[in-house]
């Protein structure tokens, strides 16, 4: 599983072709003035921009961004805790983190849901 992270400065269109080369739907954005990753990047951010109708060649992927906050757990965190978290916050996605700051994965609905789902037919 692969991680990418893209500067917050890059234009719509070359994201656009990383998430593809890459086969992704998601990537960390990373700021250059704050020096740190300050949210997430996904198609459907991609997707909702173009329909606003303030898509153009030049747009950067700054001004796509939803505007929700980057969410973040600990790698130990229960799955309750996650569920929480994406129920409360409304979002889809949440950076999963080591005790250092670094991230090690992007968890998703999907992946909750598939959990769940191999647990409830274990019985």
């Amino acid at each position: 599983m692969h991680i990418l992270q893209v500067t917050n400065l890059l234009q719509l269109e070359k994201a656009l072709e990383i998430l593809n080369e890459w086969d992704q739907r998601a990537a960390l954005i990373w700021s250059e003035a704050e020096q740190c990753v300050i949210s997430i990047f996904t198609l459907t951010d991609l997707l909702m921009y173009i329909l606003s109708g303030e898509f153009n060649k030049m747009s950067t992927i700054y001004q796509a961004l939803s505007g929700n906050k980057l969410i973040t757990l600990s790698a130990s965190c229960k799955l309750l805790e996650a569920c929480e978290e994406f129920c409360t916050n409304q979002i889809h996605r949440i950076a999963i983190t080591e005790p250092s700051g670094d991230i090690l994965y992007l968890l998703d609905l999907k992946r909750i849901l598939e959990t769940v789902h191999k647990q409830v037919c274990l019985f």
